[in-house]
């Protein structure tokens, strides 16, 4: 220690020590909140681009099938032209 920093009061220095133990402990517990919350959000943020790419894969594998859209056409199928309509929000 330097001669400058030997004459800081004994009181000073307790309170910079407990200031700088209080912060790495409130650091350290907040982190680990934090850390808790993200975890969810994180897990919630999955289930839901999950839910998307299902969702898109079923539209995709619909439209795929080549829907007859013209109800007039002999090769018309009601209840799959009623499901693409129905997944894509098509008004026809």
């Amino acid at each position: 220690m330097s001669a400058a920093a030997s004459g800081v009061s004994p009181l000073i220095r307790f309170g910079r020590w407990s200031a700088l133990t209080v912060g790495l402990l409130y650091g350290y517990f907040h982190h680990g909140k934090v850390a808790r919350v993200e975890a969810v959000v994180q897990k919630n943020e999955e289930t839901k681009a999950a839910k998307a790419k299902a969702k898109h894969e079923e539209q995709a594998k619909l439209l795929a099938g080549s829907v007859q859209m013209d109800t007039s056409a002999a090769d018309f199928d009601f209840e799959r032209w009623l499901q693409t309509v129905a997944v894509t929000g098509a008004k026809h």
